[in-house]
């Protein structure tokens, strides 16, 4: 064994003592859930530098400005997020110089 691979494996045993690597290797669900979150932003990240991507070659969109594009990943959460506050009716005693 050469000097590289020693210290590899000191790194690969410290990792795998960690805390939260313990919890993933034991727990039956928790390589799966972070598998699915990884997979679900990856493609997330690629989704939209393709629909950039096919927007400003010409192929997507054409008929529309960019500038009208409301492309922001949170707006769709922050409505959601905004009707279940309403229907709640918390604002009323949270909020009572906002009206709305």
């Amino acid at each position: 064994m050469n000097v590289g691979e020693v210290r590899v494996s000191v790194l690969s045993e410290w990792l795998q003592s960690l805390p939260w690597a313990v919890f993933i290797h034991k727990t039956p669900w928790a390589f799966t859930t972070i598998e699915v979150v990884h997979v679900f932003a990856v493609s997330m990240v690629l989704g939209t530098i393709a629909l950039v991507d096919l927007r400003l070659l010409g192929l997507a969109w054409t008929k529309r400005p960019f500038a009208e594009f409301r492309l922001h990943p949170a707006d769709g959460i922050t409505r959601c997020s905004e009707q279940a506050f309403r229907r709640s009716g918390a604002w009323k005693n949270a909020m009572p110089h906002f009206h709305f």
